[in-house]
Formats: structure tokens, sequence, C-alpha cells
């Protein structure tokens, strides 16, 4: 009888063990869209102090940033958590807008989870002998090799199959002692 008790009593720790991780596992945030780029105001690099913001679809502010560096800029664009009801930010494939000081510009930035893209901004007129950075090719997005996701399933799978494995190991390592005797 109190190889019942115990065994429950173990197998109740290891379900609140699992419970514990879950939690963790479903916590996980949105990771935010990265723009960055040069940005132009007529036909000259934006002076440090710009401000820069993004917005989504339904007005809700995403991201802001201040130019740190003359003509050049990294706005980060938060998201939306798909558990919540509130709208925190932009959701996948969704456009955001982007305004440079206070002024509405109208670029295609499209928002996409953890993805960093270049996005040159560029307001009114544009000089002919302006110089484009020639590391990076303007208006095109950076492609990186997708990353294989583990969805918070699978993980809630892999720890499940850890701990029937260990209860398993504790199990027989109990029968063996009392055999033992």
């Amino acid at each position: 009888m109190d190889n019942i008790k115990s065994t429950g009593r173990i197998f109740l720790l290891f379900l609140l063990i699992i419970g514990i991780f879950i939690r963790d596992v479903l916590a996980f945030p949105v990771l935010p869209s990265q723009f960055y780029g040069e940005i132009i105001i007529d036909g000259k690099f934006a002076q440090i102090g710009t401000n820069i913001s993004a917005y989504d679809t339904s007005g809700i502010l995403c991201g802001s940033c201040v130019v740190e560096k003359k003509g050049e800029y990294i706005l980060s664009c938060k998201g939306d958590n798909p558990t919540t009801a509130e709208d925190e930010g932009a959701g996948e494939n969704e456009f955001v807008i982007v305004y440079v000081n206070n002024k509405s510009i109208n670029p295609e930035a499209e928002w996409h989870s953890g993805e960093f893209s270049r996005l040159d901004l560029i307001i009114g007129t544009q000089t002919e002998n302006m110089v484009s950075d020639p590391e990076y090719p303007s208006k095109e997005k950076m492609e990186y090799p997708s990353k294989e996701r583990i969805s918070p399933i699978d993980y809630i799978l892999i720890i499940l199959f850890l701990v029937i494995i260990v209860f398993v190991i504790v199990m027989m390592k109990k029968q063996e002692s009392e055999i033992n005797l």
C-alpha cells in the first residue's frame, strides 16, 4: 500500500513539474520585426534626433526610434500576442505605417516576426549626386536562411516524454531496491 502512495506522490510531483514547464513554454513573447536603412529628407541625410515611429493598421504604436547616426536608423516594431485579447502591435504579414517627425510617409513595410529588413526612407526630392551605401543594395530585403521553429506543443511533448522516462527509471530503481531487501 505504501508503494502505491509513494508512486502516486511521485507521479503528482511530475505532473506539477510538467505544468510549470508548459506555462513557461507558452509564455514566449512574439519576436519583433526590425527595420533599418537610410533616411533621406529633401535629398539630405536625416539629422540626428529625427523621430521615426511605426503603427499597425489598427493605429497601435508598435515601435519608435530616434536617428542616432546621421542618415541611418534601426526601428524595432513589436508584434501582437495572439494569446491575449488586447492588440499590442502588428500581426504577421500586416503592413505598418511609418511616420517621420509625425508625418506619414507610407513606405512598403510588412511586419514579420523576427525578421530584419532593409527599408530606406526617402522623403521629398533627391539630389542626383547623393551617395548610397555600396555595402547594401537599396530597397532590397535581407534574406536569411529560414530556421525550423519548434512549436510549444513540441516542447510539451518532449518534456512529457522526458518525465515518463524519469518516472520509469525511478520505478525500476524502486522495484530493484525492494527485490534486494
